[in-house]
């Protein structure tokens, strides 16, 4: 989708950070990761797990809404439940405390206050402009429609930055996108706030730290011209300025200094460190999107065992104050997923890890506790 460009001056700053040679230290605290049991299941289905749903806190509750999964074979199914759990147990007993105004994925989530924020995504009829406020009041959701975006949008990413929610890339109007927006929650104006250089960015990660947002990796779907993204950018808010960040790396212990991609994954900021994980295979993602099927007959792709696709199995942090990236001592097939969604409750030394994918369509529905100690 073209946009115009708005009336400031947008600069591409050609500091490359976080470089081949940079040296990568230790990540000191220790993660760790424990299921936890529980899934909602109110609506027919959906205990089967969700893809892609809204996820966030308010206080001690844990929120579940929305998502989308294959109760049967090649038929896809959206949810519009809204779940609460009170975390404060070991196991989460959810309870179904409201309804979106229609099915949805693929959105985004935002943790406001005493509120959360969910904007866009889509369904089986359509993609979304609307934007909710979500709080609890008696242990019932409270869903206030909030001023629409200007555009129809999913499957991006974005993140809260003072009052503005940043969102970013995927399909924009129906087109794979390069545009950065910002959304003033005082007012619900939006305005476009930059496109990212190069090609366009469906599914990619983000999170905001000190008035910068921090973006890596998504997809383009091109055939032969497609590509999945593993490199990102920085985008200072103040002065509007893009600047190159290279792509997370496996430990050296276990393969090369190629990039890995978080596409399909998700982020979080935790202090001045993101988090960041799960995400495709970009090899293998490639070959498919691409049409070339060179690694396994186009009739078979869906057919592997979930080891096959080589989701990201590790956590990866990146320090925004040194700018690289950190080696951290986890690594878990529990963790190789797509279209999971990492929240903090509270206290940012926990975060939950909540549904995906383990293979194209096929969802989970367990939920991770990740304690960093």
């Amino acid at each position: 989708m073209k946009k115009a460009q708005p009336f400031l001056l947008l600069l591409l700053c050609t500091v490359f950070l976080s470089g081949c040679a940079t040296k990568k230290v230790a990540y000191s605290p220790r993660a760790e990761i424990s299921d936890i049991k529980g899934f909602p299941s109110a609506e027919d289905g959906y205990a089967l797990g969700v893809s892609a749903c809204f996820a966030g806190c308010i206080g001690d509750n844990l929120i579940m809404a929305g998502g989308c999964n294959f109760p049967e074979p090649g038929k896809k199914r959206y949810y519009q439940g809204i779940y609460s759990a009170d975390i404060r147990n070991d196991n989460l007993d959810w309870k179904l405390i409201g309804y979106l105004q229609e099915p949805v994925a693929y959105g985004v989530s935002i943790a406001s206050g005493d509120s959360l924020i969910f904007l866009g995504g889509n369904n089986t009829e359509h993609s979304l402009s609307i934007v909710y406020s979500v709080h609890i009041n008696e242990g019932k959701a409270i869903v206030k429609q909030l001023p629409s975006l200007p555009f129809t949008v999913d499957n991006m990413a974005g993140a809260l930055s003072g009052e503005k929610v940043y969102i970013f890339g995927g399909n924009q109007n129906g087109k794979p996108s390069t545009a950065l927006w910002k959304y003033d929650l005082n007012n619900g104006t939006c305005t476009l706030a930059g496109d990212i250089p190069g090609k366009p960015r469906v599914q990619p990660v983000c999170a905001a730290v000190d008035g910068k947002l921090y973006i890596w990796s998504g997809f383009f779907a091109d055939g032969e011209n497609s590509v999945v993204h593993t490199d990102g950018y920085y985008f200072d808010t103040n002065i509007q300025c893009w600047t190159v960040l290279t792509s997370p790396t496996l430990p050296l212990s276990r393969g090369s200094k190629e990039g890995v991609s978080l596409s399909g994954g998700t982020a979080i900021a935790v202090g001045s460190d993101i988090i960041c994980l799960g995400g495709v295979n970009k090899d293998i993602f490639l070959d498919a999107i691409s049409g070339r099927y060179t690694l396994v007959k186009k009739e078979d792709y869906l057919k592997k065992d979930p080891e096959w696709y080589r989701f990201n199995p590790d956590m990866f942090v990146f320090d925004t104050k040194k700018k690289e990236w950190r080696e951290v001592p986890l690594h878990s097939q529990k963790l190789a997923r797509a279209g999971a969604i990492i929240v903090s409750c509270g206290d940012s030394t926990l975060l939950y890890y909540i549904g995906g994918e383990t293979k194209p369509s096929v969802r989970t529905n367990i939920i991770e506790k990740i304690t960093i100690h």
